[in-house]
């Protein structure tokens, strides 16, 4: 897969893979289930709140709260769905990491950048965690289920050296 703005910054490299397809599906997998806990009881809420109104003609006070509750919990499920559209894309190179957030300034940070790595556990996952020497001190997670994880590894031993 060719690098679009490789002629911006000639440091990068060659393109190696990027995280961002497989994770995407992973967490759009967890928030589906997630915001179906949240949307099915909603609609269940308004039917039985649109039956008790028009179909039964029952007084505003027994189908008003069907359709708050159905209102309040159709939100939060539509507020879950929406939360994956905001993970990062991370790109890997042979010069170094490109980070491009879904808002905001894409980031080129060269293996100079970091400090070094760890093997780490998120959850399920064995990850590579790089350690950035300026920051907030949290490690970027490169985790095995990324394509051509192999060679990621390889190059992170090759650039970087391990944190004890």
């Amino acid at each position: 897969m060719p690098d679009k703005d490789r002629t911006d910054n000639p440091e990068k490299g060659d393109f190696v893979t990027e995280t961002s397809s497989e994770t995407m599906k992973i967490i759009e997998d967890n928030l589906r289930k997630a915001a179906l806990l949240y949307i099915v009881p909603a609609i269940f809420l308004l039917a039985i709140g649109f039956l008790l109104w028009w179909v039964l003609e029952m007084p505003w006070w027994m189908y008003v709260p069907m359709f708050a509750g159905g209102v309040f919990l159709g939100f939060f499920g539509i507020l879950i769905l929406s939360l994956f559209v905001s993970v990062p894309k991370l790109e890997i190179y042979q010069g170094g990491i490109v980070i491009k957030p879904p808002k905001g300034r894409t980031v080129f940070h060269p293996w100079k950048d970091f400090r070094g790595y760890r093997w780490g556990k998120l959850q399920d996952l064995k990850v590579i965690e790089l350690n950035l020497k300026k920051g907030d001190g949290k490690p970027i997670n490169i985790h095995e289920k990324v394509d051509r994880y192999d060679e990621v590894k390889k190059l992170v031993r090759e650039k970087l050296v391990y944190l004890k």
